[in-house]
């Protein structure tokens, strides 16, 4: 039990599942993950399912690195280590640049751009309990 810990420490699998635009899954497609410090340069081929998985040396609690898939363009990925599975969307791939995530819904973003309401009816409520105690 304790080798299998161990070896978990030094890799991880990165699962990539590629689909079209319509949802559907995308096979046959050469996919090229390589990490930022240019260590790791690995290269698959999507399955009938559209998934390919990379083992990662995970030489760095956090793993960098850049996902190219094809001719369609490429995505930064950055994970802590733990195995991670990355769905992309090959409408959502730009070539010659990272792909474009603010494109796509985003309820993270969202969240982020009303964490200014919440500021300002928490200093509101302050405010009112301040004056409370005054009286």
């Amino acid at each position: 039990m304790r080798f299998l810990n161990l070896l978990a420490a030094i890799s991880t699998v990165l699962t990539v599942i590629i689909l079209d635009a319509t949802g559907n899954p995308v096979a046959n497609l050469p996919l090229r993950f390589q990490t930022e410090d240019g260590s790791t340069d690995l290269v698959c081929r999507t399955n009938p399912n559209g998934l390919c998985r990379f083992d990662v040396p995970a030489t760095q609690p956090i793993v960098r690195g850049t996902l190219t898939v094809s001719a369609y363009g490429q995505r930064d990925v950055i994970w802590s280590g733990e195995n991670m599975t990355l769905t992309l969307r090959l409408d959502t791939l730009a070539p010659d640049t990272e792909s474009r995530p603010y494109d796509q819904p985003n309820r993270v973003a969202e969240a982020n751009n009303r964490s200014w309401l919440w500021g300002l009816l928490l200093v509101l409520a302050l405010l009112a309990v301040i004056a409370g105690q005054k009286r």
